[in-house]
């Protein structure tokens, strides 16, 4: 999970400061607490479902991969989801 955190904290802090936006601005457009941005740029917090849309298409274009792994998730054999990077 941290690799997720992590990828979504940088994808957004990239995409506000290309766009120069301060984090309550970019919370304002959002609608949501600046708190939130906060935590999202730092790794914490887990951003409800509604913010994750926001920040998909607030980042869309600016990067191709938007909080997906390296490589596709793969089944192995006991059925076990892994992850390959």
């Amino acid at each position: 999970m941290k690799y997720y955190a992590e990828l979504l904290g940088q994808t957004i802090k990239k995409a506000r400061l290309a766009q120069r936006l301060t984090q309550a601005q970019l919370a304002a457009k959002a609608n949501i607490d600046v708190r939130t941005i906060i935590n999202i740029e730092k790794y914490r917090g887990n951003p409800k479902l509604e913010v994750l849309f926001f920040t998909n298409k607030f980042t869309k274009n600016r990067r191709k991969r938007n909080f997906q792994p390296r490589n596709a998730l793969r089944k192995s054999s006991s059925s076990k989801i892994m992850f390959f990077d």
